[in-house]
């Protein structure tokens, strides 16, 4: 049988899967003038393809929560394989024992995708930190239904005070542990930014989201993912060695060239140093930044000293598709929106 997964990584191979799970897919199967096919813009069938890809890769059970987002498992892949490319990078990362290499998933959601892949695809020990109970509830049904204890695949509910604090990490971290890397995924969208509009629908289907369905958690954040990340950054510095590699995936380019000046400040003053890549899958480009603390003294980053321009922003052709590590110095362009 061919792989589920075309060469260019970012078509399934509706055919293939069908075959190898004919029970689940093919209730949503259609046929084109260029083969099968399956409608993604509907959330039951393209939970139904990813639940099959899943099955078919990587030997799991896995199925959707009703009204949750349904995770593009291309760009999830992606994401995972470029922190293995960091870690890998990075002589001072322990690799020799894939178990003890661990990592933080930060926002899991109902889906626990980052952490299965992780887990499957590399061995790894990771902890996955969710705001929604309902959400992390289901999370822990997936890993029950695959034998995944909590030794390998934790499950941690951000405490309500922590929340309330708008914590993306501090709170969460079960104590005494150290981490190898975490990972988010932010929303795009500001809480009040998104109204349920039919601009923001537009808007997420111009940013990649095929799916309408979707919880509030995971659709927007108070200040967009700009804000989220940013919090991220603070709460490093006061974190420091806890994690050794801070990592996330923007969606929007003119927040990641915001983001890149704070960045640059904090790398000139010998605080940091980071990373940063992107890439492409069809027509949907994000951006990955990573950044490791090398002197955790200071609580809150310092400002910017100049604004981004729309010539700073990335421009997703001067990247190779594949998730190389791009050092700091990588240059910008200016390009289309994501």
């Amino acid at each position: 049988m061919s792989s589920p997964v075309a060469k260019d990584e970012e078509k399934y191979d509706f055919k293939s899967l069908a075959a190898a799970c004919p029970e689940v897919l093919n209730p949503h199967l259609k046929e084109g003038a260029d083969g099968p096919y399956v409608d993604l813009t509907n959330p039951v069938s393209s939970g139904a393809v990813v639940q099959a890809w899943m099955h078919v890769t990587h030997g799991l059970r896995w199925n959707l929560k009703p009204g949750t987002l349904c995770p593009p498992v291309h760009n999830r892949k992606k994401y995972v394989e470029w922190i293995h490319l960091l870690l890998s990078a990075d002589p001072s990362v322990d690799m020799s024992h894939p178990c003890d290499v661990r990592g933080v998933d930060i926002g899991t959601g109902a889906s626990v995708v980052y952490p299965l892949l992780a887990h499957k695809m590399y061995g790894w020990t990771m902890c996955a930190t969710e705001i929604d109970p309902d959400s992390a509830a289901h999370a822990l049904g997936i890993l029950k239904d695959n034998n995944i204890d909590q030794e390998h695949i934790q499950v941690v509910v951000v405490p309500e005070e922590a929340a309330k604090q708008h914590k993306v990490l501090e709170g969460a971290l079960p104590a005494g542990k150290t981490f190898a890397f975490c990972m988010c995924n932010p929303p795009f969208y500001d809480a009040k930014e998104d109204d349920g509009s039919e601009k923001i629908v537009k808007k997420r289907r111009k940013h990649g989201n095929r799916v309408g369905a979707i919880t509030a958690s995971e659709n927007a954040t108070a200040g967009g993912e700009l804000a989220f990340i940013e919090q991220l950054l603070e709460e490093s510095l006061s974190l420091g060695p806890a994690v050794k590699w801070y990592t996330t995936m923007f969606g929007r380019k003119q927040s990641v060239a915001a983001f890149r000046l704070k960045l640059n400040t904090l790398s000139l003053a010998g605080v940091i140093s980071f990373r940063l890549t992107s890439f492409a899958l069809g027509t949907t480009t994000r951006w990955l930044v990573a950044w490791t603390v090398l002197r955790p003294t200071i609580t809150k980053s310092p400002e910017a000293t100049s604004v981004a321009s729309e010539d700073e922003t990335p421009d997703a052709e001067s990247f190779a598709s594949t998730p190389s590590l791009v050092a700091d110095d990588a240059p910008y362009d200016s390009g289309g929106d994501a």
